[in-house]
């Protein structure tokens, strides 16, 4: 069963005995492997409730240090080595026993008991035990004082220089973490295949996905698809994988409940995951479609998943885009225009280091002298659904024209805020000068908040929430699908079901 950390102490500290032989014994680095669940626990050790065991053994290892040190003294009694002894026979006795314990369950699973680690538990308990027999039976000061040094000296050699050893002095100038290098700018080879929805020709009358085109009906048009397929989605020519859970598009009861309560609509659930979902600046699959629907937030292959998964659970055939996409602006913007909207940075160069940061494969700036536009390219994964397109684009009214359509949830526009420009040092002076419930933080707060009075142009009326330059997303109210994307495509890398 998962340890307390007194107790993980506590067994450090018998590892230590146990690791008291006739010669010093160079020992592994300490592992601290993630706790186990308490069911898988219990499978190979007995549980128990803590009884203080341990923490009792740590202080018996420490006063066992201390009277080393006072042997060292000439008015030093030799009572106090035999009751040391007595204490230490006791909790031989009881490692001996627990260890029995455990023997005897790992035969009940058919494993082998641990014979040599008893034997080698008795013969260093016994070294220990003769080196304070040895003290006891000095018969003058010097011998007494030799005997104890010899005892200090082990106690360092066989505990203290092995522990040492493996954590090693703290260099005060070392950083305390690290920061991986992005990986270098590159192309990646181009695929053979289009999605679906590029396919289609251009048919005079009817908007083609490079028109651009978003429609607003005004009152929203929703109405829950049926249980099954529609017969008229066989246009789209989808597979049986389209349709299916996957490890990361997972159609769980959650999942079909959500799907539910959006009454199966491709347009509500596309503007459920674009609203209610923080786009975190990743690539890959990290989380699935579980992990978003609980955490709340997810970076774009893991997004669409998670609109994958609810599209599925609607029955609605989607699958994987990946490719190279430009987040483009007309001119050069101040604060780094939509892409930095979109990644919560403040220029072009930051949008840059923050996917770079997140491992994003292809990133740089993408810029046209002729046009003045100027943008960034970077690697990106959407989707592309199976949903009916001719009349009101995915509102479900009825299940004429389906065809594949791409959908991004991720792609995000967020309004910032400027923030208030601060440069205090805490007040140390003033939080140590009289006693005080007030914690730093809140010190410190209150220093901030009283600075912020006296800065223009709102002075009085500005507060703690004004401080930080924060982003609120700009909520996504649509009546049909969007016909394109909101960004333009360079390349397409794959796409797929799964």
């Amino acid at each position: 069963m998962p340890r307390t950390q007194t107790e993980r102490k506590g067994l450090w500290h018998l590892a230590a005995v146990l690791a008291l032989a006739a010669s010093p014994i160079a020992l592994a680095a300490p592992v601290d492997p993630a706790p186990l669940p308490a069911d898988m626990g219990n499978r190979f050790m007995p549980s128990t409730p803590s009884d203080g065991f341990f923490p009792s053994f740590e202080h018996a290892l420490d006063d066992m240090s201390d009277l080393i040190k006072r042997m060292q003294t000439p008015d030093a009694s030799p009572s106090l080595i035999a009751a040391k002894r007595h204490e230490l026979t006791s909790y031989r006795t009881e490692i001996l026993r627990r260890l029995d314990a455990q023997d005897a369950h790992l035969r009940r699973l058919g494993g082998k008991p641990a014979t040599a680690l008893r034997t080698q538990i008795e013969a260093r308990f016994k070294r220990v035990l003769d080196t304070l027999d040895a003290m006891s039976a000095a018969t003058d000061t010097p011998a007494r004082l030799a005997a104890a040094r010899g005892a200090q000296q082990m106690m360092h050699d066989l505990m203290d220089a092995p522990r040492e050893a493996r954590s090693g002095p703290l260099d005060p100038e070392s950083p305390t973490w690290t920061q991986r290098a992005p990986l270098p700018s590159r192309d990646e080879p181009k695929s053979t295949a289009r999605p679906q929805y590029l396919s289609y020709e251009h048919i005079p009358g009817e908007h083609t996905p490079g028109d651009n085109l978003y429609a607003f009906l005004g009152n929203t048009l929703l109405a829950a698809l049926p249980n099954a397929v529609p017969a008229q989605a066989t246009t789209c020519n989808y597979a049986a994988a389209d349709l299916a859970s996957t490890q990361d598009a997972t159609i769980t009861p959650e999942i079909q409940k959500l799907a539910a309560s959006l009454n199966y609509s491709p347009v509500k659930i596309f503007q459920y995951v674009t609203n209610n979902i923080k786009y975190q600046p990743y690539y890959g699959s990290l989380k699935g479609s579980n992990g978003v629907l609980y955490t709340g937030a997810g970076g774009p292959t893991d997004q669409a998943s998670f609109l994958i998964a609810l599209l599925r659970a609607s029955n609605i055939p989607a699958r994987y885009v990946r490719g190279v996409i430009h987040v483009l602006d007309p001119a050069p913007a101040a604060d780094g225009g939509r892409i930095a909207h979109w990644v919560s940075a403040k220029s072009y160069a930051g949008a840059i280091g923050i996917l770079a940061q997140g491992n994003m494969p292809t990133y740089g700036y993408v810029t046209n002298s002729s046009s003045q536009t100027i943008g960034v390219r970077v690697s990106h994964v959407w989707v592309e659904a199976c949903v009916p397109y001719a009349h009101y684009r995915g509102s479900a009214t009825d299940n004429a024209g389906f065809r594949w359509i791409p959908l991004d949830p991720s792609f995000k526009d967020q309004t910032y805020q400027a923030g208030i420009a601060t440069n205090l040092s805490f007040d140390y002076a003033g939080f140590l000068a009289k006693r005080s419930d007030t914690l730093p933080h809140e010190w410190y707060a209150g220093q901030v908040a009283s600075y912020i009075k006296g800065v223009g142009p709102n002075f009085g009326n500005n507060t703690l929430q004004d401080v930080p330059y924060s982003g609120t997303q700009t909520a996504l109210n649509v009546d049909v699908l969007p016909a394109s994307l909101p960004y333009e495509l360079n390349q397409f890398t794959n796409w797929g079901s799964t």
